[in-house]
């Protein structure tokens, strides 16, 4: 008579979302030590001395709106403001580290960093030297920079962009074909 014993098995429970995260393996090689290069360098360019430029007539109208949230004024939407979140995550930088211009341009100065990791997640698409080579030219756009350390929308609607394409196509890779995603896309 023969008896069946289980093996252990070294799967996580899926719900164990948290082992599963401190359970990743990272290898350090030289992809490894050239993105926390490229990272560092996004650091440093984009916050250093992030409050010596003095404030553009816009820069002072989005501080100054997010300002009033953050002391309790409230916000109301004007169609010239662009939009709620930019007076949000200002207000947030007030709250945590206080009203000054840098702390106006935090929000901004985290977006780029942030949009330098972007390729990262476009290795599949782009390999391995083209996603180094796109955080690397996103590290020392002057472009870029600039707009990552102004307190205006558009490093945000960049990196909206960027996740909203790198969710498109996660999601095309995913389903299929994903021919149901590109009509409207493309429409008028």
């Amino acid at each position: 008579m023969s008896s069946i014993t289980a093996e252990p098995t070294t799967t996580l429970d899926p719900r164990r979302w948290l082992d599963r995260l401190l359970s990743i393996e990272v290898s350090i090689n030289a992809e490894v030590i050239a993105y926390a290069a490229l990272f560092a360098a996004a650091l440093v360019l984009h916050f250093w001395d992030l409050g010596a430029r003095a404030m553009h007539h816009d820069e002072s109208l989005h501080a100054t709106y997010s300002y009033y949230l953050y002391h309790g004024t409230g916000y109301k939407h004007d169609p010239l403001m662009h939009g709620p979140v930019l007076f949000h995550l200002t207000a947030l930088m007030y709250f945590l580290f206080g009203v000054t211009d840098a702390t106006a341009r935090l929000s901004a100065a985290f977006a780029g960093t942030a949009l330098v990791l972007t390729p990262l997640l476009l290795r599949r698409w782009l390999g391995r030297w083209g996603a180094l080579a796109a955080s690397a030219l996103l590290v020392f756009s002057p472009a870029i920079l600039y707009y990552s350390r102004f307190i205006r929308e558009d490093i945000f609607v960049a990196l909206w962009t960027v996740g909203l394409f790198i969710g498109v196509g996660a999601t095309s890779r995913r389903v299929g074909s994903a021919g149901y995603i590109w009509p409207p896309a493309v429409s008028r």
